[in-house]
């Protein structure tokens, strides 16, 4: 059980100090975008692995819970509707969260995943509080890991770039082996 903290203080085209927004810019974010989404592609159906960003480590760890996979990796998640609901709408009762259509209670299904696990999360995250990802790591079987990147807010990738790319590199090299 492991959890470290990451600083994000330097100058950052996504999440930091922009002089300027250009096409360029543009051309070159949506380069890397493409290029990391093809990576992760090509990993997801050759390795295994499971990548989810947002709402979309629900779905990731759905899947997990219901089929093995080699690895999964979670950035800036959410432990379950009823707690985004508590956070982002303190004033609907508790008590009528069952009436969510979707429960996505990734709490729950993360207990029945026996894959490793990487959760990650900035600090402070601004759409999905940081105690969700602290929640998620609780509810991981071993092996699991977990970093926080404080000043990354909800785009951990974006703020923190090529050294998160790394991180993640090594995470499923010792799931994977090399």
């Amino acid at each position: 059980m492991e959890e470290q903290e990451f600083s994000a203080d330097s100058d950052y085209r996504v999440c930091g100090k922009r002089k300027r927004f250009g096409f360029r810019f543009i051309n070159r974010e949506r380069l890397v975008a493409v290029s990391v989404a093809l990576v992760f592609a090509m990993c997801i159906s050759f390795f295994s692995l499971l990548y989810g960003q947002s709402l979309g480590t629900t779905a990731v760890v759905d899947l997990a819970s219901r089929r093995q996979s080699n690895a999964i990796i979670l950035e800036s998640g959410l432990s379950s509707a009823s707690e985004m609901a508590a956070s982002v709408l303190p004033w609907f009762p508790s008590s009528l969260h069952f009436l969510l259509r979707n429960r996505f209670d990734s709490l729950e299904k993360l207990k029945k995943v026996k894959s490793p696990v990487l959760i990650t999360h900035g600090d402070p995250d601004p759409v999905i509080p940081t105690d969700q990802g602290r929640q998620l790591f609780a509810a991981a079987n071993e092996p699991k890991r977990l970093l926080i990147f404080p000043g990354a807010g909800h785009d951990v990738f974006g703020s923190v770039g090529n050294s998160y790319l790394d991180l993640v590199a090594t995470f499923i090299t010792a799931a994977v082996g090399p």
